[in-house]
């Protein structure tokens, strides 16, 4: 049954796509199975378990794949949660389809065929009445016919000459590529064919590149080693791809040939092999064989230029043909398709992202478009006049005017990788999905476990109240950051967020416990969480992260990106005046009873005046990944590899004043790292791993 029709809603199962009057409603895959499911077995009642193994076959049982659809499909068929009268829950039993399903067909070809020729028999009786008028006109419809051809023709040659091109912006089908419970990213389709290329992690850790074919569904592993692929991008002419992968602790760049048909995996023609200490993000294939790469500084490295190199495939030499030379720091890169125009997006003033384009001939960067959200990938669209763009929650078009124009469509997850095809009629993208949670522990009893937050998408970034009664966190359920309250069991929504602004840093108590600060874009709120009443203030443009409140005075110590890296400042909220306490590699900062404790170049260093003192330094196979200030000291995870290849966890502790690390627990792995400790140290709240799902679908 692939197609179905249930109350007003025509369902296209293959299209992903519910139609009503005359509205198209696309669905993930994964939403679609559900429905697809449910209409099956119309008025039964289909358990989670059932729905789960039916769908996520070989896959351990969670609830929570489950009960994202369901919303999706409730939200999509305007079902509400409360009246059930489309999708009816049975507490403890699962869930049924209320609606009577009619099950919709195509008209049948002996009907149309049918028709055909009762058409034909009319046409030949009318004929048949006078075939003398007809012999007469024939020679003289023939040349009106020719005429008008021609000049149908020549119209068509002209439009075509003389016309702007139209770009695509509405899309209505959504066909998934990949439908595996592997590991699957970076989709990039063929310049020449309807082929797409993409990175699958499977079973073991094994990551490969994989090659299909969207018209006959076939798909074939490309790769015959395993490699971590970081980027991957075609030649022109859609007979090679090449890639950057990293190897050991280096990087590898590389192509494959690809034949004419596919019978075994390939062995790569590695071209060139570097070491680096940043980030190694796009490669994009130019003219004349040339590859361009694009490095950008890693978080422990914030006073590093950004790169792009050029690798010559044939002498199989790179040469550096561009270096961060002011406060712009590209994290992304698209090649025209011309060849002759790179578009950067990276981090501009304040975190926001600014677009630029850098013409390979001059060298020169011209801003195009500036503050955008946080990170936004990019892509070029074939006819060279837009870019593609995807800030993780919308697709967007920008021209080379800098008009945006957003693709409207629903979507429910995260937007990863969008890229057109040759042809601009189709985008493949990735949608993922990344589940976190907020889990509280007692320090007294390591197995009491509260749950804070678990609402199948990321909840982090959270305060513990100064009286350790209530915890205040970013989540983003809604598809966007919003700021939650918990206290005493209950969670209410306290800053709904609704202009879907960009919260730079997690939400803060003020040592009173009365007040909780918001770090917006441009502004900083503060909210009454007893009230809801809210105050805010413009922020100084140079400030970015806010890490805590000092106690005796009416300020915060926050930071700001510079090209001396992180810069650590006092933010006086009387005098709206930023002072300079000490800059560098700095990871985090934490005040305790008003000291400053920075985490910088894997210590924790306390800062007296212009002096630093080291309190604790980890060794080199042990890595501090996540730090929380106590009452007189710092809680801080050490995370190391352990005999088995597994990675141990253990919490430590810091004294500042006798400078002695005292450690304190292996921690389980249901925890990923610590974020807060209550001010007596009684809890200690951590986020969970993050649970992630990746489907490559194609949107036309």
């Amino acid at each position: 049954m692939e197609k179905f029709k249930i109350g007003e809603y025509h369902v296209d199962v293959k299209r992903n796509q519910l139609d009503i009057l005359g509205r198209t409603i696309l669905l993930e895959p994964k939403v679609m199975d559900v429905l697809h499911h449910l209409a099956l077995h119309q008025g039964d009642v289909v358990s989670q378990q059932e729905l789960f193994e039916a769908l996520w076959p070989n896959s351990l049982f969670s609830s929570g794949s489950v009960l994202r659809c369901i919303a999706q499909l409730r939200k999509a068929l305007g079902d509400d949660a409360k009246k059930q009268s489309i999708i009816h829950t049975h507490p403890k039993r699962g869930y049924s389809l209320k609606l009577e399903v009619e099950q919709l067909t195509d008209l049948p070809l002996k009907k149309l065929q049918s028709t055909g020729a009762e058409n034909r028999l009319a046409v030949t009786n009318i004929f048949s009445k006078d075939k003398r008028a007809v012999n007469k006109s024939a020679k003289s419809m023939f040349y009106q016919c020719i005429y008008f051809i021609s000049f149908v023709l020549l119209g068509c040659i002209l439009w075509k000459a003389y016309s702007p091109s139209v770009v695509k912006t509405q899309f209505s089908e959504l066909t998934p590529i990949t439908s595996t419970q592997s590991f699957e990213y970076q989709p990039k389709l063929s310049p020449v064919s309807d082929t797409a290329v993409f990175i699958r992690i499977e079973n073991e850790h094994q990551t490969h590149l994989w090659i299909k074919h969207l018209a006959t569904k076939k798909e074939y592993r490309l790769s015959k080693d395993s490699q971590e692929f970081l980027s991957l991008t075609w030649s022109s002419d859609g007979k090679a791809i090449a890639y950057i992968s990293k190897v050991n602790s280096g990087f590898e760049l590389g192509y494959f040939d690809l034949p004419k048909s596919m019978s075994k995996p390939l062995s790569a023609n590695v071209i060139y092999r570097f070491q680096s200490n940043k980030h190694i993000g796009s490669i994009q294939w130019g003219k004349n064989n040339h590859l361009y790469y694009l490095s950008y500084p890693n978080e422990d490295l914030v006073s590093t230029k950004a790169t792009i190199h050029s690798v010559d495939l044939m002498t199989k030499t790179a040469h550096l043909i561009w270096q961060q030379n002011n406060n712009f720091m590209p994290y992304d890169m698209s090649l025209s398709p011309d060849n002759n125009t790179l578009a950067l997006s990276g981090y501009g003033k304040n975190f926001q992202t600014d677009i630029k384009l850098l013409t390979l001939k001059d060298k020169s960067l011209m801003p195009l478009i500036a503050n955008l959200p946080v990170y936004t990938q990019i892509s070029w669209h074939p006819l060279g006049e837009h870019l593609l763009l995807t800030d993780i929650r919308e697709l967007k078009l920008l021209s080379l005017k800098g008009d945006v124009q957003v693709i409207d469509w629903l979507n429910f997850r995260d937007i990863e990788s969008p890229s057109f095809n040759s042809q601009g009629d189709k985008i493949a993208l990735v949608l993922s999905m990344t589940d976190v949670d907020l889990l509280l522990q007692s320090a007294n009893d390591n197995n009491e476990l509260t749950t804070v937050a678990n609402s199948n998408a990321i909840d982090s970034s959270a305060d513990i109240s100064p009286g350790g009664t209530g915890i205040v966190y970013l989540s983003e359920n809604a598809g966007y950051q919003q700021v939650y309250f918990y206290h005493a069991g209950t969670t209410e929504l306290l800053y709904a967020n609704k202009n879907r602004q960009s919260i730079d840093s997690a939400p803060l108590w003020s040592n009173d416990g009365k007040t909780v600060l918001i770090n917006l874009g441009t502004k900083l709120l503060f909210i009454d969480p007893s009230t809801k009443k809210i105050s805010s203030i413009e922020k100084s443009k140079n400030l970015s992260y806010v890490y805590a409140w000092y106690q005796k005075e009416n300020a915060l110590l926050t930071d700001y990106r510079s090209d001396k890296g992180i810069t650590v400042t006092k933010y006086n909220l009387d005098t709206n005046k930023l002072t300079q306490i000490t800059s560098g590699n700095i990871n985090y900062a934490h005040l305790v009873e008003d000291e400053l404790v920075i985490i910088k170049e894997n210590s924790i260093i306390k800062v007296i005046k212009n002096n630093e003192l080291v309190l604790y330094k980890a060794s080199d196979d042990h890595k501090i990944v996540a730090s929380a200030s106590t009452g007189d000291g710092v809680l801080f995870q050490l995370n190391y590899e352990a005999d088995n290849g597994t990675t141990s966890k253990e919490l430590w502790q810091v004294d500042m004043k006798g400078k002695q690390a005292t450690y304190l627990s292996t921690l389980p792995t249901i925890f990923d790292k610590i974020i807060d400790v209550s001010a007596d140290g009684s809890q200690r709240l951590f986020t969970t791993p993050n649970q992630q799902e990746k489907d490559i679908v194609v949107l036309e």
